[in-house]
C-alpha cells in the first residue's frame, strides 16, 4: 500500500526535511479546498448518492506528491489568518499566535492559547471550550491521503482531570452535514486526544463512526516540552474498506491494521487542530493552556 512517493512523505518528518518550501503553491487537488464553513448548505446532483466501493482501489489525493505545506516562516505580518488555514473556532484572534521561541524547524511555530471563556458560539448546539484552527481540503470518498505535523505539549500545561471529564481533543478529521440548519453532531471518525488517566499524562488515538466501530486503538504516554511528529496515512470510505495508518514519531502505532468506515456521509471531512474541551461552566479541566503545532504537510 506504499510505495515510493508514500514512503517520502511518511518520512519528511522525522527526517527533519529542509525547508524548501515555506508556503508552497497550493497546487493540484487544493486549488480547490472548499474555504466554506463545514456546514454550508451543499446542493448534490443527487440527494441520495450511491455508497461507493473502494475496494478497487483508492484514488491519490492531489497531481503532487506534496500538495500543500506550513511552517509558518514567511506568514505576511505573522498573521496566521495569511497561512493556508481557512477555519477558525471558538478563540478570539489573540489566541492564535505565530512566535519564534521554539520551534520544529527553522525559526518559527504556531502557538494556540484557550481559556475557559473560549466557545464554539453557537446558539444552537452546548457551549464547548475550544480554540482551533483547520483547513478544508476537499477530499472525498475512495481518496488516500497523507497528513503529517508536529506538535508540542508544554511543560507547563495543566492537567487537571479531578471533577471533570479530562475531554481535551487536540486534533481531529470532522465530517460535514451540508445543513446550516442541521449542524452535524455525529463524532470525529478519526482524533486524538491528550490528558491524563491514573496519573499518567499522553494520547489517546481514535478511529470509528458512532456506535459501529469506534474504539480508542492505542494509547501512549508522551513527553512535554518536546516536539512529536504525526503522520496519517488514510483511505476514506463509508465501507469496511476505509482504512488509516498513523506513525508516532516515526514509529508505527498501527501496523497496517486499522481499518473499517471512516465516512458518515459522502461529503469530505476536514481537518483542525488545537483544543476542544468540556462544557463551559460545567467542566473543572477548563484552565489557560497553550498547545504549538509546525510543519503541517498534506500530499499523496
Amino acid at each position: 500500500m506504499c510505495d515510493s512517493p508514500c514512503r517520502t512523505m511518511r518520512s519528511l518528518l522525522a527526517v527533519g526535511l529542509p525547508i524548501l518550501l515555506i508556503f508552497t503553491s497550493l497546487s493540484g487537488c487544493l486549488n480547490s479546498v472548499d474555504p466554506s464553513d463545514p456546514d454550508d448548505p451543499v446542493d448534490p446532483d443527487d440527494p441520495n448518492p450511491p455508497i461507493l466501493n473502494c475496494s478497487e482501489g483508492f484514488f491519490p489525493f492531489g497531481d503532487s506528491e506534496l500538495a500543500a505545506y506550513e511552517g509558518f516562516e514567511q506568514v505576511e505580518d505573522d498573521n496566521p489568518r495569511n497561512t493556508l488555514f481557512n477555519k477558525w473556532e471558538g478563540a478570539n484572534e489573540s489566541g492564535y499566535v505565530i512566535v519564534n521561541d521554539t520551534a520544529r524547524a527553522g525559526e518559527k511555530s504556531f502557538r494556540v492559547d484557550i481559556t475557559p471563556n473560549d466557545t464554539t458560539q453557537s446558539p444552537d448546539r452546548p457551549e464547548k471550550n475550544r480554540a482551533e484552527f483547520g483547513v478544508n481540503a476537499g477530499h472525498g470518498e475512495c481518496v488516500e491521503v497523507w497528513y503529517g505535523w508536529s506538535f508540542m505539549i508544554p511543560e507547563d500545561f495543566i492537567e487537571k482531570p479531578e471533577g471533570g471529564t479530562g475531554f481535551n481533543v487536540i486534533t481531529q478529521w470532522h465530517d460535514r452535514s451540508g445543513d446550516p440548519a442541521n449542524p452535524t453532531s455525529n463524532n470525529p471518525p478519526l482524533s486524538i486526544l491528550y490528558g491524563t488517566r491514573d496519573g499518567q499524562s499522553g494520547l489517546s488515538f481514535k478511529y470509528g463512526l458512532n456506535d459501529v466501530n469506534v474504539h480508542v486503538f492505542v494509547e501512549i504516554a508522551i513527553d512535554k516540552g518536546v516536539w512529536h511528529d504525526l503522520v496519517y496515512h488514510i483511505g476514506w470510505s463509508q465501507q469496511d474498506d476505509g482504512f488509516a495508518d498513523v506513525w508516532l514519531d516515526g514509529n508505527s502505532l498501527t501496523n497496517g491494521n486499522l481499518t473499517g468506515p471512516n465516512m458518515h456521509n459522502e461529503l469530505p471531512h476536514y481537518w483542525k487542530a488545537g483544543h476542544y474541551r468540556g462544557v463551559v461552566g460545567d467542566d473543572a479541566t477548563l484552565t489557560n493552556n497553550s498547545i504549538f503545532f509546525d510543519e503541517f504537510r498534506l500530499g499523496r
